[in-house]
């Protein structure tokens, strides 16, 4: 009980302090180990199937935690063959392997099977066969009312299983979408992602939660699913401010006139009407005229 009550608290430094986890992860190790010892001493079961939560709501939590342990373990254990391996094929070309490191290579080699064995099993029995993970990236650093900004969604399959997945995102009333595209319906191969992009504004200041969305696939178990919680915090925007603007360019046919208003403001300008009247030798009168909407930071010709 002192064992697991001690890798509990370490567990929770890694969710809850992850930048202090480092300090912590070699007595994480070996609690870990200690515990895998007895389990196998007392139960012939590796630790993880004895310590399996009850309710399914606390199996994501347990079993990543289990997961990203016997990922260390073969990550480490990689790293130590590669290194192995190599002294090896050093020794051979004096022809003198040592029979020691021969041995650690084997047991390596044994080791790292066995507990991705272990790995997959863990997952197959306690994962269900798909579940989702929806990564959120606001691209835009400063953001005001009226001003467009992008948003990039990456979507993963985490399972084992391929599945069919419909997913829209679901926008605050104060967060208009003007373009791309919010949702996805595609089949999802495991470890598969996709990546989709929307461009949207917000109608007023403050401050805007985008959290999750409409997400659908056949045996889904909503606790397993992994949302991005993304907090948007909007300024104030500048008023609209029109410039108005005239290029000449001299042609072979004569004089072409570029006529721009542009929006210097983040707020767009509505319902704009302008006339330009240009005179030609006091006799020909040329009429420009612009109307419509012109969006902020942007211009119309």
């Amino acid at each position: 009980d002192q064992l697991c009550w001690q890798l509990a608290g370490l567990l929770w430094i890694k969710h809850n302090k992850p930048e202090q986890w480092q300090a912590y992860e070699s007595q994480a190790d070996s609690v870990w180990s200690d515990l895998e010892k007895l389990s196998q001493q007392f139960t012939q079961k590796p630790f993880w199937s004895c310590a399996l939560p009850e309710h399914p709501k606390d199996f994501p939590i347990k079993h990543h935690a289990f997961v990203s342990h016997l990922e260390r373990i073969i990550n480490r254990q990689e790293k130590s063959l590669k290194e192995k391996r190599s002294k090896r094929d050093f020794q051979q070309k004096f022809q003198s392997v040592l029979p020691v490191l021969e041995k650690s290579i084997q047991h390596l080699e044994w080791s790292i099977k066995h507990r991705q064995k272990e790995l997959e099993h863990l997952r197959k029995i306690v994962e269900p066969p798909s579940f989702f993970k929806i990564q959120r990236q606001v691209i835009n650093e400063h953001l005001t009312e009226e001003k467009p900004f992008t948003v990039k969604l990456l979507i993963t399959n985490k399972g084992w299983a391929r599945a069919h997945v419909r997913y829209g995102e679901i926008l605050p009333n104060t967060l208009q979408a003007i373009s791309g595209k919010k949702g996805i319906q595609e089949y999802f191969e495991p470890g598969q992602n996709y990546q989709i992009t929307y461009e949207c504004y917000a109608i007023e200041p403050g401050q805007y939660r985008i959290a999750d969305g409409r997400l659908e696939y056949a045996g889904r178990k909503p606790t397993w699913d992994q949302f991005d919680e993304t907090i948007l915090n909007i300024h104030p925007g500048k008023p609209a401010n029109l410039v108005p603007g005239v290029m000449t360019q001299f042609t072979r046919k004569g004089i072409r006139l570029n006529f721009t208003i542009r929006n210097t403001g983040d707020k767009a300008a509505r319902d704009v009407f302008c006339e330009l009247s240009v005179w030609i030798a006091d006799q020909t009168k040329e009429v420009l005229t612009l109307k419509g909407k012109i969006p902020g930071n942007s211009a119309i010709n």
